[in-house]
């Protein structure tokens, strides 16, 4: 009675905690800083605007073209009340952009779209008709949309101001009866953190309902319904408030826990329940059946705790802070799902009369279970060849799946393809240069000056080499500071947009800059105060990470071939750069750590059996799941990404439960001086149950995961449905025919 007081006790002050949970969906926090790539981008980003804080709005005239007077005052309107949102830096509309003229000192400067007749809508026409960039940037090519940009505050890049930007935004364009597309990273970010927020919410509340209705056919008693899904509520708030209490914030991993929680705590209850009905049901009585239950299954629910833990402690080799905080808190709900378990599920139980579990109508009660795992168990022990050669073809098959994992990842890889988002980012790369920012430092060597005009001219070979590769918006740079002052300097005629021929020219449209207004601030946002840095900005289309690697190897070999290597390095920067090699450093700590956790639960299973060839026959039935999780990657055609990965470690975690199971019991049997048959027979019609049981509980939760339209979500429960079935199968298949061949208990076999 006191452990059950005390768990009330930390039931509540945790649970106190949890409801003080703060959540920090920063994207910031996922950066590792290997090779100081994010020292680099960091101090680039100091010196220099954001290059991600833009949103993109484009709206559609319901006229034959954008030259309506009527529409083009709706979007002078428009995006003059985004301006005054609070946290709009400030807004570039097709109806704000000016046309400059030069004379003597003094800049004049008009609208370049006028509309309030159809001569000044005219002369719109063929100003913008003679600047084709222009143009390009703020219409479409089929001229039904005109696209502006909003600027956003970045200093609430990662805070919930950002998304009241976006939700003031979609109040201001909803008001219109055009229609509009809306994109760009913040109202990306917002639309994606809303996503798991609002589905991590609603598919446990759906997983829980599902589970409830299963659990509900198979036992048909309260204990076997109800206890499980309070074991899993109470983990999962132990856990939570522990991560409140220690100050540890929900972020887009630690969203993960509940299912971790969902998984451990319904597994180590069935277990429990399983088999104190079993014991029940065998004749003994009250207290006696659960000290046979807690001696039969007790330790294998401590050791599976302890190596699943184990799996996911071991992230704290990832170089990611919140993979590490991530990996020690699953662990930490691991241990607490345990303790939980063991201490409500034998109390509750106990206090429930035995006839009411023992005679129970539900589907567990049936005679088929014995019937049928009978008959599994003579099917194995008369076909192991088979068992075995279909194995090895499996796992040739898993070679070729794997083989082909793909490892080309996009900035919205986890949204589906009918997503608004994605749709809104696809239709800017189509008709607007897209989303994604490219950003590129220029770093002049020794001996040479970011204005010289021989470095000034290969800037501005690289600037249309890089255009002529791919569909990229024209570059703020300052050649394209140079050339736009030069031809405003001459007259406004086209043929004057280039850069000015001599060095004299340079310098003395540079101080040009300082006489305008706004003109310092611009070249602020061009190049560092003591010129050592130059900045190349534009935005693209999300290519993917083969293409754009494919993408930067072409520079390396162009600035080889047409000079400029000599005169200047050259570093691609960005978020989007952040992000891609933060994924792959996010993978390979997943995997060392699965590599480590592997490592440590084959000792765990040696020590258990005292024997090198059980720690290796443990170890095969749970890399089967796992390769059979990568092939199907491989032949499904999707891509090994952050969220996918994770899919590994929770995989891990099922497969090793059931082996444990098996194998304690095992061990249990032969302790008890049966010969191996006997055991294996014994350890297959008593444990199978509990596992086939769990399986399908599990399944049936999970399944409510693939309903998702978010893609990491959609993996966790289609790999992890289909993990939990192949782990089933190896553990009931495979791990058989292993043990006989290991020769455990042979000694009492010949007794």
């Amino acid at each position: 009675m006191w452990f059950l007081a005390a768990m009330l006790a930390m039931t509540a002050f945790l649970s106190w905690g949890a409801s003080l949970i703060e959540t920090e969906f920063s994207f910031d926090n996922f950066r590792s800083g290997r090779d100081g790539e994010v020292e680099f981008y960091e101090a680039y980003r100091d010196s220099f605007a954001h290059e991600e804080n833009i949103i993109q709005i484009a709206l559609k005239a319901e006229t034959a073209t954008i030259w309506d007077s009527a529409f083009l005052a709706t979007v002078d309107h428009i995006f003059q009340a985004i301006d005054t949102i609070p946290n709009v830096d400030s807004v570039i509309s097709p109806t704000s952009l000016q046309y400059l003229r030069w004379t003597g000192l003094n800049v004049i400067r008009r609208p370049i779209i006028r509309y309030n007749s159809a001569k000044q809508i005219e002369q719109s026409k063929d100003l913008l008709s003679s600047d084709s960039i222009l143009y390009s940037n703020f219409f479409s090519e089929d001229r039904q949309y005109a696209c502006g940009l909003v600027l956003v505050n970045p200093e609430i890049m990662d805070t919930d101001a950002r998304d009241d930007v976006s939700r003031e935004i979609d109040k201001v364009l909803e008001s219109i009866e055009y229609e509009f597309i809306i994109s760009g990273i913040p109202y990306i970010r917002t639309q994606y953190v809303g996503v798991i927020k609002g589905e991590m919410a609603s598919f446990i509340i759906l997983s829980v309902a599902l589970t409830l209705v299963v659990m509900f056919f198979l036992y048909r008693n309260f204990w076997g319904v109800v206890l499980p899904i309070v074991v899993v509520v109470l983990s999962i708030v132990w856990t939570i408030g522990f991560m409140s209490v220690t100050g540890k914030p929900l972020d887009m991993l630690a969203n993960l826990v509940p299912t971790i929680m969902f998984v451990v705590g319904i597994a180590d209850t069935i277990h429990l329940v399983t088999r104190y009905q079993q014991d029940l049901s065998d004749g003994l009585e009250g207290e006696l059946a659960m000290q046979s239950t807690l001696t039969e299954i007790g330790a294998a629910i401590l050791l599976t705790s302890l190596t699943t833990a184990i799996g996911f402690a071991s992230l704290v080799v990832s170089p990611l802070a919140p993979i590490k905080s991530f990996g020690l808190y699953a662990a930490a709900g691991v241990l607490f799902a345990f303790i939980i378990s063991m201490i409500l599920v034998p109390t509750a139980l106990l206090w429930a009369k035995p006839e009411k579990i023992r005679n129970s109508k539900g589907w567990v009660q049936l005679k088929f279970w014995e019937i049928y795992l009978d008959r599994l168990y003579h099917f194995v022990k008369r076909n192991p060849w088979p068992i075995v050669g279909g194995t090895v073809a499996l796992l040739i098959l898993c070679g070729v799946g794997i083989s082909k994992v793909s490892f080309n990842t996009y900035l919205l890889d986890d949204i589906s393809k009918n997503d608004p988002a994605k749709v809104s980012m696809e239709f800017f790369e189509n008709n607007f240069y897209g989303s994604r920012p490219l950003e590129m430092a220029i770093m002049p060597k020794e001996g040479h000056r970011l204005l010289d005009i021989d470095v000034l001219q290969d800037i501005d070979t690289l600037q249309k080499y890089l255009r002529s590769r791919q569909n990229i918006s024209p570059f703020l740079s300052v050649v394209t500071y140079l050339k736009t002052m030069n031809k405003l300097t001459r007259g406004g005629s086209r043929k004057q947009y280039r850069l000015p021929e001599t060095q004299a020219e340079v310098e003395e449209l540079m101080g040009y800059a300082y006489l305008s207004d706004g003109g310092g601030k611009l070249l602020d946002r061009l190049m560092t105060p003591g010129r050592t840095m130059g900045r190349l900005s534009a935005r693209m289309s999300d290519i993917g990470s083969y293409a754009f690697a494919d993408f930067r190897t072409g520079i390396d070999s162009f600035l080889q071939v047409n000079g400029g290597i000599e005169k200047f390095d050259y570093h691609l920067t960005g978020s989007p750069i952040i992000v891609e090699e933060n994924v792959e450093v996010l993978r390979k700590g997943l995997f060392q750590g699965l590599t480590l956790a592997f490592v440590l639960v084959a000792l765990l299973m040696g020590l258990l059996f005292k024997s090198v060839r059980m720690l290796i026959i443990g170890v095969v039935p749970n890399v089967i799941p796992l390769l059979v999780t990568g092939a199907l990657m491989g032949f499904m055609g999707i891509t090994l990404r952050a969220s996918t990965s994770i899919v590994f470690l929770i995989a891990f975690g099922v497969a090793v439960d059931d082996t444990i199971h098996f194998l304690g019991r095992l061990r249990i049997e032969l302790s008890e001086g049966r010969d191996l048959e006997t055991a294996i027979r014994n350890t297959v019609l008593g444990t199978g149950k509990a596992l086939v049981l769990t399986t399908i509980i599990l399944i049936a939760g999970f399944s409510m995961l693939l309903t998702s339209d978010f893609g990491g979500t959609f993996s966790v429960g289609l790999f992890t449905t289909l993990t939990l079935m192949v782990a089933l199968f190896a553990d009931l298949l495979l791990l058989p025919v292993l043990v006989r061949w290991s020769g455990v208990g042979k000694d009492r076999s010949s007794k």
